[in-house]
């Protein structure tokens, strides 16, 4: 059976470089990095599947559609920032 949490990816001599000198300075490893990327992006990858879905095939619709999922995941984000900055 498949591992369908984990991915393989090859780094480029540049990026293996860089993300040893960044490890070397900041003690964060390249997996926690990209994964702290990988987070961070989920917003914008959930908002285009469900264009997709949504606009069944149209791709003029899934821009529109992604577009809208979008304002509308940052007007939620920032919304949890201002109840967040409140409680504080």
């Amino acid at each position: 059976m498949a591992d369908n949490n984990n991915v393989t990816i090859a780094l480029s001599d540049e990026a293996a470089s860089l993300f040893s000198a960044y490890q070397q300075f900041t003690g964060t490893t390249p997996e926690q990095y990209i994964e702290a990327m990988v987070e961070k992006t989920l917003p914008t990858v959930k908002a285009l599947v469900e264009a997709m879905h949504e606009a069944d095939g149209d791709g003029e619709k899934v821009m529109e559609i992604y577009g809208r999922k979008m304002a509308e995941a940052m007007l939620e984000q920032q919304k949890q920032q201002e109840q967040q900055e409140q409680q504080q």
